[in-house]
Order: C-alpha cells, then sequence, then structure tokens
C-alpha cells in the first residue's frame, strides 16, 4: 500500500508536465516583454540619437 502511494505521488501527469510548460513559456515570454519595453523606454529617452530617430525630432 505506502509503495503504491508513493508512486502515484511521484509520478507527474501529462497535464501537470503540460501545465509546467506553458507556465514557463508563459513567464519568460513576459519577462521577455517587460525587458525590451524598459530598454526601448530607457533608450528614448537618454540616447539623443535613438530620440531623433523614433520621433524626428531632436531631444
Amino acid at each position: 500500500m505506502k509503495k503504491q502511494l508513493i508512486n502515484q505521488t511521484s509520478d507527474e501527469s501529462p497535464k501537470n508536465k503540460d501545465h509546467n510548460l506553458q507556465f514557463v513559456i508563459s513567464s519568460f515570454t513576459l519577462l521577455a516583454i517587460n525587458f525590451g519595453l524598459m530598454l526601448f523606454v530607457g533608450m528614448y529617452w537618454l540616447h539623443p540619437t535613438f530620440h531623433t530617430f523614433i520621433t524626428g525630432k531632436p531631444l
């Protein structure tokens, strides 16, 4: 009985593995978008050449 209970708790179901993979991909995507947005805003405000390239007006 104990052996059966241990085997049931240690095995992950395929649905749980898919959920974990989806969570990791979603988290990574969210962090990548956030980092990209922070980089864009920082470059927009701090780098005059980048600001001019985006807006067409000097900073």
